[in-house]
């Protein structure tokens, strides 16, 4: 099982959260990533949160507040998100280890595939490192 993850440069993400809200998407939580050396790939910061609610709208005030914590402006982020409300026998932990949950970013431009599809400046995320 492969994942497919978009990375959004963070000074986008308010505008994907938006896009969330809009929707009715639960966000679950989100890492961060940052460019390589190289600026070919992005490597993790191990930076990341998680939300265990059924708010939409708390989800995206507590990834709101984590990313406007980060003092690294020039970062990605990868946000877990649902397109629904979670029912109450399903937790968010289970969503976020994978049983339902997704890894998806909207963006302004087009995804491209790799081993994980990007978004934004298009450089594959490395989940080796």
């Amino acid at each position: 099982m492969g994942l497919k993850e978009a990375a959004l440069d963070l000074s986008e993400a308010g505008q994907a959260l938006d896009l969330f809200a809009g929707q009715k998407w639960l966000v679950l939580g989100g890492d961060v990533y940052r460019a390589t050396s190289d600026g070919r790939s992005l490597e993790p910061t191990y930076d990341n949160w998680f939300y265990e609610g059924n708010n939409v709208d708390e989800g995206i005030s507590a990834a709101r507040d984590f990313l406007h914590s980060l003092r690294d402006r020039s970062l990605f982020v990868v946000f877990v998100v649902t397109g629904r409300t979670l029912p109450p026998r399903i937790t968010a932990s289970s969503k976020r280890a994978g049983a339902h949950g997704e890894s998806a970013v909207l963006g302004a431009g087009p995804l491209r595939e790799c081993n994980k599809a990007t978004v934004g400046q298009q450089r594959p995320v490395d989940r080796a490192a």
